[in-house]
Formats: structure tokens, C-alpha cells, sequence
């Protein structure tokens, strides 16, 4: 019975072990992405044409193409997405982006703010002059 009492309690701690591991690598550097700004860039004097876009913190990589034509920013795709993406997410935000052809006044997607700043900051790589 002791043994048995012994391997539960060694099973139950390795899970747990696990489970805050993980949970620690889901939040890691996600205070440094909240602290970004994001910041205003007059598409209007962009040339036509494809850029590309980095961004890099921790599970919050990503890296976009972004298409800017007649001085409107028409196409955001992803070509190197985070570890844990949401399409949803990605879509709402990138049509926000199409609309609004101001950064900092995208509003973030709510639930995704975090995953949100970090494609806006790539965006703002691709067409930072």
C-alpha cells in the first residue's frame, strides 16, 4: 500500500512538473510583447510592392508578407506563423488592418491581444521605411 501511495505521489509531481512547465513556456515574454507600441506608419508613401515582416519573442514568432498597392496596404499573408495560431484571429485582425491603413489604430483582437501586437509589430517591420 506504501508503495503503491509512493508511485502516485511521484506520478502525480512529474505531471504537475509538466503541466507548469508548459504553462510557463505559454506565458514567457508575453509581458514584453504587452509593453510594444505600435507605431504609425503613412502607408500613403509606401511603393507598390511585396515586403516582408518579422517579429520575434519567444512563442510569439512570426514572419508576414504584406502587398501594398496605390498606397493601401491590400494583402496580409502569413508566411511563418506562431506556435499556437488562430485563423480566426488572423482574419479579423488582418481585415482590420486592410480597413483602417493605420497601425496604431488597429484595435486588437479581443481574447488574442498578445497574438495581435505581434502581427501588428511584424506588419510595422515590413513597412518600416
Amino acid at each position: 500500500m506504501k508503495r503503491i501511495i509512493i508511485s502516485l505521489a511521484i506520478f502525480f509531481g512529474i505531471i504537475a512538473l509538466f503541466v507548469g512547465s508548459f504553462m510557463g513556456y505559454l506565458m514567457l515574454n508575453q509581458s514584453t510583447v504587452l509593453q510594444e507600441t505600435i507605431a504609425s506608419i503613412d502607408i500613403s508613401s509606401v511603393p507598390d510592392g511585396t515586403y516582408i515582416g518579422n517579429y520575434d519573442q519567444g512563442r510569439w514568432k512570426n514572419t508576414l508578407e504584406v502587398v501594398v498597392e496605390d498606397g493601401a496596404i491590400i494583402e496580409v499573408n502569413i508566411i511563418d506563423d506562431m506556435t499556437f495560431s488562430d485563423g480566426i484571429l488572423t482574419a479579423v485582425l488582418f481585415e482590420r488592418v486592410k480597413t483602417v491603413q493605420n497601425l496604431d489604430e488597429v484595435d486588437t483582437v479581443s481574447g488574442g491581444t498578445v497574438s495581435s501586437i505581434a502581427y501588428l509589430k511584424a506588419i510595422e517591420d515590413a513597412l518600416r521605411p
